[in-house]
């Protein structure tokens, strides 16, 4: 049974499968504060499991440097993680956090879920 936590800014899903998901909501202001409690929030759901996280990041929404830099750095045991989103601008944003914040933990921006889910199981073998 997945356990859940529902933010003011995003809904997040743990299954069983390790993957962890991440829903980011319509109109989301993150900043660093809700960057903190995400990350708390992840901590309570996963415990020191070694985990997968997939974000849908398809909904408008702003994130600011601080919560970027925060998020970046901040991992846990997070092995890899895939960012849903479908806008053509979305690569150049995650191409500029990734070389702005370098992430300790493997990126990749996908259009379509399955795509994304299947990667991040792949990243489990590397």
């Amino acid at each position: 049974m997945a356990k859940e936590a529902v933010l003011e800014t995003v809904t997040m899903s743990y299954g069983e499968d390790g993957i962890l998901r991440i829903r980011i909501e319509e109109g989301a202001a993150i900043g660093l504060l809700q960057a903190k409690l995400q990350f708390e929030t992840i901590r309570r759901l996963c415990g020191d499991a070694k985990i997968l996280v997939l974000i849908d990041a398809r909904a408008h929404h702003t994130v600011t440097k601080e919560a970027q830099e925060y998020a970046a750095q901040n991992v846990g045991g997070r092995i890899a993680t895939a960012v849903i989103n479908q806008n053509p601008f979305a690569q150049i944003s995650l191409n500029l956090y990734l070389k702005i914040f370098k992430p300790v933990s493997p990126y990749r921006l996908f259009s379509e879920e399955d795509e994304a889910v299947a990667w991040l199981k792949e990243q489990t073998i590397a």
